[in-house]
């Protein structure tokens, strides 16, 4: 598959940048937004039935990823 250049401004790409993964292309995050970002009404009420303790874990572990997985600017 062949490939083209783009110009997109230095903010959106230090964005990009943040959201690319190991071992992720920026190719790779590109196709990830755009098909994963259709339809967020699926995530509508998924935590409705969570208890405190629930939530108290899943806040730990984003906390956690944001320190160790999500580089800053």
């Amino acid at each position: 598959m062949g490939s083209v250049n783009i110009s997109i401004k230095k903010d959106i790409y230090e964005k990009l940048r943040m959201l690319k993964q190991k071992d992720e292309s920026f190719s790779d995050i590109l196709l990830r937004l755009i098909e994963g970002g259709k339809d967020i009404t699926r995530f509508a009420g998924v935590w409705k039935e969570m208890n405190k303790k629930e939530f108290e874990n899943i806040a730990s572990e984003l906390k956690k990823a944001r320190k160790t997985r999500w580089r800053k600017i």
